[in-house]
C-alpha cells in the first residue's frame, strides 16, 4: 500500500489522504474542516498491506471511523475460495460465529443456528428438502476433541458427516447459512456462486439471495446465463472493460435491450449473455 485516498459527497471531496506510506508514512485531512481535525500527522505502519483508514480509531475523527467500522464488516467470499478440507473436520464451538471466507467453521456456524437461531435452522432445512429429495435432516454433534462439533447431514436411516457429503452440497450449505444469518454484514459479497451445485438448484438458489437482499446488500459475480435469467431485468449490473477502464453498466436502462426483450421475450438475455453481445448494447 503505497497510496490511500478517501472521498466523500456526490463530487467525491477527498477527506483523506495516505502518502509515502512504505518510506515515510504521513495521513493529510486537505479539508479538516468536513471532519474537525488537525491537516496532517504521522502514524505507524506494522503490516506492509495497512490502509490508513485502518488507523483511524479516534473520536476526533468520527466520520473515517464510522466508515472504518462499516467496511470492516463486508463479506467476501467466493466458490473457488472455499476449503472443504477444513469444512469436513470438526470445529472448535464458537459464540456467535461469522462464516469464514474459507468457510472452515461450517459446522460451528450451524451449531449456532441450531441452538439459538432454530427458525434459521430449520429454513435451511426446509430448503435442502427442495432440492435433495432423499434429504431428512441436519443436525450437529460433538466430535473430535474438547468442545468440538461437525455437522451430519441425513438421508433415510443412513448418517453422513460433512467429510461425506459432495462438494456441491458444502457450497449450497454455505450460500444457505450467509443468507440466513441473524444480523448479517452490511455488504455480502459472493463471485460465482452458481459454480459447482446443480442447475436444478439455481432458481432456489436465486430466489433465497433475493430474500436476502431485503435484509442486507447482496453482490453476486457470475459468467452463468442461466443463473443470470433467474433474476429480474433490473437488479442485473454488467461489467466491461473499455479503454483499460471498467464501466459499470445497468441493462435496463438501455432502450435498445427493453424494446428487443419485448419482441423476443426474456430468454434473449440469456443469449446475448452468453454470445457477449449484452456488453455491446448501448
Amino acid at each position: 500500500m503505497t497510496f490511500e485516498r478517501v472521498g466523500i459527497g456526490p463530487d467525491s471531496v477527498t477527506i483523506m489522504e495516505l502518502k509515502n506510506a512504505v518510506d515515510n508514512p504521513i495521513i493529510t485531512f486537505p479539508h479538516p474542516s468536513k471532519l474537525n481535525e488537525n491537516t496532517e500527522f504521522y502514524i505507524p505502519v506494522h503490516k506492509i498491506n495497512q490502509t490508513g483508514l485502518s488507523l483511524m480509531n479516534s473520536a476526533k475523527t468520527e466520520t473515517l471511523y464510522r466508515l472504518r467500522e462499516t467496511i470492516s464488516n463486508w463479506a467476501f467470499y467466493s466458490t473457488y475460495g472455499l476449503q472443504s478440507d477444513k469444512i469436513r473436520r470438526s470445529v472448535l464451538i464458537e459464540q456467535t460465529p461469522k462464516l469464514n471466507e474459507d468457510a472452515g467453521n461450517l459446522s460451528a456456524v450451524l451449531f449456532f443456528l441450531m441452538t439459538e437461531h432454530r427458525r434459521a435452522f430449520d429454513e435451511i432445512q426446509d430448503l435442502l428438502r427442495q432440492i435433495v429429495p432423499a434429504f431428512t435432516g441436519l443436525t450437529v454433534k460433538a466430535r473430535g476433541g474438547p468442545g468440538e462439533i461437525m455437522a451430519f447431514w441425513r438421508e433415510g436411516d443412513q448418517e453422513l458427516t460433512l467429510a461425506d457429503v459432495s462438494d456441491g452440497i458444502l457450497r449450497l450449505l454455505c450460500w444457505m447459512v450467509l443468507c440466513v444469518m441473524p444480523n448479517p454484514p452490511s455488504l455480502i459479497c459472493i463471485d460465482e456462486p452458481d459454480q459447482g451445485v446443480h442447475p436444478r438448484t439455481l432458481p432456489i438458489l436465486a430466489g433465497l439471495f433475493r430474500r436476502a437482499s431485503q435484509r442486507t446488500q447482496i453482490l453476486l459475480a457470475t459468467h452463468n446465463s442461466y443463473f443470470l435469467t433467474q433474476f429480474d431485468f433490473g437488479e442485473i449490473a454488467v461489467m466491461r472493460k473499455k479503454d483499460r477502464n471498467i464501466e459499470f453498466l445497468k441493462p435496463a436502462h438501455s432502450q435498445v435491450l427493453i424494446d428487443m426483450l419485448a419482441d423476443f421475450g426474456s430468454q434473449e438475455l440469456e443469449h446475448l449473455h452468453r454470445s457477449d453481445e449484452l456488453e455491446l448494447l448501448p
